[in-house]
């Protein structure tokens, strides 16, 4: 081994030793702060007058009991949410099994495509359901501490489909279904009569 390949392998272990040291200073510097963080509630607690103490424990529970039913909800919904996922929607090269499957790039495209499809499609179909499926799949990918497990380049790729995904969002909400045109072209309104100054049309 030559002096460069030394010099890299020397860099690469104090690399690696001060990444360590710095995560466990900053567990420990959590749990030091969650810790102060509890003493502090206590001691408020400690100082309260006996009828306020009371009030405040059942406050606390109601909100822990109002928390954990919300989260549940949520949890529900995106379990449901996430079963209207249809892998057979999914172009040839993107075929997988799971949402979880799906590239970070291949996600992308799959929602740009539903939300299209979902919007062009009238009546039953399953475009709408496979569309929030994959959205919740980004949104989760899109979100902390997922976020962190992630690639660089992936984050990256999340992050300028963030806004893009919005526009499309948006204009799909705007956007307004044209009736389909009749045998013998459009189905024109009925004819009422004239209008209230007894005219049809407006003179130019």
């Amino acid at each position: 081994m030559n002096r460069n390949q030394i010099r890299a392998a020397m860099i690469g272990v104090t690399a690696g030793v001060t990444a360590g040291i710095v995560t466990v200073a900053g567990i420990i510097a959590y749990d030091d702060y969650d810790l102060w963080d509890k003493a502090r509630h206590a001691i408020a607690r400690w100082r309260l007058l006996p009828v306020d103490r009371t009030e405040l424990d059942r406050l606390r529970a109601a909100r822990t009991a109002r928390d954990s039913a919300r989260r549940h909800a949520r949890a529900s919904a995106t379990t449901l949410t996430r079963l209207c996922f249809q892998p057979g929607l999914l172009l040839p090269h993107h075929l997988v099994g799971t949402l979880q499957e799906l590239s970070v790039p291949a996600l992308i495209t799959e929602i740009e495509r539903a939300m299209h499809q979902a919007t062009r499609m009238t009546g039953a179909s399953n475009w709408p359901g496979h569309r929030d499926a994959l959205l919740d799949e980004f949104h989760r990918r899109h979100s902390w501490p997922t976020e962190l497990s992630l690639p660089e380049l992936d984050r990256l790729r999340l992050d300028a489909a963030a806004d893009h995904l919005q526009t499309l969002a948006a204009t799909a909400a705007l956007r307004i279904p044209v009736a389909a045109p009749t045998a013998n072209g459009f189905d024109y309104p009925k004819f009422e009569g004239p209008d209230d100054d007894h005219t049809a049309l407006s003179e130019e």
